[in-house]
């Protein structure tokens, strides 16, 4: 379901890990573990996460990494926003980055939507590009592109 680009993507991307709220439902990966469904129960003040199909275990968040679907992303490029984007006006725009002339090459490296949607919110909301060859995301300053 998700690319290893894409949860290596992910997990890179602090800004979106640093502000994830676990909900029931959320895709993360654990390690190597691909696209598993977490679910949350309560333990005296503490909120644990455990995975469907891995049982016994608790996870603490910081030991998971969020994998937002193309949805969840388009929610937190909207949040950037001072009015609520349309789906006609959020689609013109993801357009418009990946095929005008300067970012074309760019995101031709990006296999599904949401490497595409995860590029296109690190660039317009933190300012940030992947760097295939150091498999991060570097400051827009840092890149040939700038």
């Amino acid at each position: 379901m998700f690319s290893r680009l894409y949860i290596d993507m992910c997990k890179q991307a602090t800004e979106i890990q640093r502000n994830w709220k676990p909900n029931v439902g959320d895709f993360v990966a654990l390690g190597d573990d691909v696209s598993v469904i977490i679910y949350s129960f309560r333990r005296g003040d503490k909120v644990k996460y455990k995975l469907h199909l891995i049982r016994d275990r608790e996870f603490e968040k910081h030991e998971l990494i969020w994998l937002p679907t193309q949805r969840q992303l388009q929610l937190i490029i909207d949040s950037h926003f001072p009015i609520p984007l349309d789906a006609q006006n959020m689609t013109s725009m993801l357009y418009n980055f990946a095929f005008s002339n300067e970012k074309y090459e760019y995101c031709t490296q990006f296999m599904t939507l949401n490497e595409l949607w995860l590029a296109f919110l690190m660039d317009r909301c933190y300012n940030k590009r992947w760097d295939a060859d150091k498999r991060k995301w570097v400051e827009l300053e840092d890149t040939d592109e700038a």
